[in-house]
């Protein structure tokens, strides 16, 4: 039972992050790893796709001790929405190369159709009218029975 994975590194300061293809890229991907700059260190957002739907996400600050070569990473304590970390859009409108909504001048002509419609009788009742062909017997077929 082999499992084949794939790593791919994408420098997006050569490329355009808003473009169709990038966002496709980060939808199929299992997990992202983006690094971003700080003062003093590095930023680390990591964002894991279980299988089953769950998302692990997490921010770290990295740093490296230049003396020992090591590299230290703690929990960041920086704001999601102070870093520079676009969330990727999956909506639709986005996906599709069509346009999806309408603007007003659509929805006022879409009110003005007039619809067809089909007129209802005015009841459900059914009228018999018996005529010379048909075999009535004023006898009740079911006299015999004991009931």
């Amino acid at each position: 039972n082999h499992r084949t994975q794939v790593i791919g590194i994408m420098n997006t300061s050569l490329t355009d992050d808003d473009t169709v293809a990038f966002k496709e890229i980060n939808r199929l991907a299992d997990s992202l790893i983006t690094l971003g700059n700080l003062p003093n260190s590095s930023l680390l957002s990591v964002e894991h796709r279980k299988p089953f739907g769950k998302v692990l996400d997490g921010v770290y600050s990295i740093s490296l001790d230049e003396e020992t070569g090591f590299v230290f990473s703690e929990e960041s304590k920086v704001v999601k929405g102070s870093v520079d970390v676009k969330p990727i859009e999956s909506t639709p409108q986005v996906l599709t190369t069509f346009k999806l909504t309408l603007d007003d001048k659509e929805k006022e002509s879409r009110r003005q159709v007039v619809l067809p419609y089909l007129k209802t009788a005015g009841s459900g009742k059914i009228i018999y009218e018996p005529d010379a062909n048909d075999d009535w017997d004023d006898e009740d077929p079911d006299d015999d029975l004991e009931i």
